[in-house]
């Protein structure tokens, strides 16, 4: 971690810094509240840099992130920063060349399949069989992919067929430049690999961005326009009430940005400390579960991406009453599992969903914080399967 002392000598020692030609330089500090005196008098070379706007929502561990806009800029190290590839299925190529995957995200690309839906690759895996009980589809958050479940899925696997995929976009599925990542493009795509899998009814599950992608299939199911029938929902920490969501100080950032590709990878390590943040300090999560999410993020460039990826808040905003209605309207069984830790989607938000639609079987966690998946697999595991013992056998 990079605390706010080590923070300001990065950019007070320009030498450990090399910049290739003009542009403008875009600096980011995510740093504890209780840091932002002691940062605000390390030096005017800093408070140049740092927007005003952004210094008054700092709320994650200290870290300091330089790139450029327009030019090249590295940090002593950083060169490596890359897309993925690794040998066999799932390899990728970057704008700076070849990176191998850490051991966890490339055992993880094994346990799943590449599928061509709508002219793009789409990794995805498919596990246990089809049983009595309806079949599991889950959606994953932003920045993550399928791998944020892979405790849970085995567990879920007992009991029913259980799939996974990656969002375009993100982890190991294609991420190409120019697509719109649109909510309503995410929901799409869930339904073309359902269908492409042989899902008609399922158990649909839900995490973060997952959330909305999951409230806009289920108000296609309201408008009788879905092509998948959803029996039971499940939904786990993210921000369902846009309204309410308590950003980050990345999000802003990113937000802040142009809707562009940025001209660099971020420096390497820098997306982790931030990921870090959002668990709760009871299930900090290992540094090799951290280190695979962020190589699965970098996959393709994919950190370029991010400030068009995060769009997805501004979209919410445009579309609450639509997705809160998808929620409330929807006629089947509803069940939310809320860490109470979540720095981001706050409890509050599963307080108001129970009060909209008191049938909503509500489940929380006073120690778990924003990843329920990573932090306490087992917990989730054990409420999906409780929740496919309530489904009726024929959907």
């Amino acid at each position: 971690m990079v605390g706010v002392e080590d923070a300001a000598s990065l950019i007070l020692q320009p030498s450990q810094w090399e910049v290739d030609g003009p542009g403008e330089v875009i600096l980011l500090v995510l740093v504890g509240r209780q840091h932002l005196d002691e940062l605000c008098t390390v030096g005017d070379e800093l408070l140049e840099l740092v927007p005003s706007n952004f210094l008054r929502h700092g709320n994650l561990l200290s870290l300091l992130l330089v790139w450029t806009r327009g030019s090249r800029m590295r940090h002593q190290g950083s060169a490596e920063a890359a897309s993925c590839m690794a040998s066999g299925q799932g390899d990728r190529i970057g704008q700076n060349g070849p990176m191998k995957l850490s051991p966890a995200a490339a055992e993880w690309r094994t346990a799943g399949f590449l599928l061509e839906v709508q002219g793009h690759n789409v990794f995805a895996t498919d596990q246990g069989a089809a049983t009595e009980h309806p079949p599991v589809l889950v959606l994953h958050g932003f920045p993550g992919s399928s791998y944020d479940w892979r405790a849970v899925l085995p567990a879920v696997a007992h009991h029913t067929r259980v799939v996974a995929f990656d969002q375009l976009g993100y982890g190991l599925s294609d991420k190409p430049v120019d697509a719109r990542y649109s909510l309503f493009d995410y929901a799409d795509l869930a339904e073309s690999v359902a269908r492409q899998l042989g899902i008609d009814d399922c158990l649909l599950v839900a995490h973060d961005v997952g959330d909305t992608v999951a409230a806009e299939l289920l108000a296609r199911v309201n408008e009788g326009r879905s092509r998948i029938g959803v029996v039971h929902t499940v939904l786990t920490n993210g921000s369902i009430f846009i309204d309410m969501a308590q950003l980050s100080a990345g999000q802003l950032a990113l937000l802040s940005m142009p809707d562009e590709v940025l001209s660099e990878p971020m420096p390497l390590g820098a997306l982790t400390p931030g990921l870090r943040a959002t668990f709760a300090p009871q299930h900090l999560p290992e540094q090799e579960v951290l280190t695979a999410m962020e190589d699965l993020i970098r996959c393709q460039d994919g950190d370029r991406l991010l400030p068009r990826l995060i769009r997805y808040i501004e979209e919410r905003r445009r579309n609450q009453p639509r997705w809160t209605a998808g929620l409330v309207d929807h006629g089947r069984p509803l069940t939310a599992l809320w860490g109470e830790l979540d720095p981001i989607a706050v409890p509050a938000m599963v307080d108001r969903l129970r009060m909209l639609r008191p049938s909503t079987t509500v489940v929380t966690w006073p120690d778990v914080g924003h990843w329920p998946s990573l932090e306490v697999p087992d917990r989730v595991a054990d409420a999906i399967v409780q929740a496919l013992s309530r489904c009726p056998a024929d959907g």
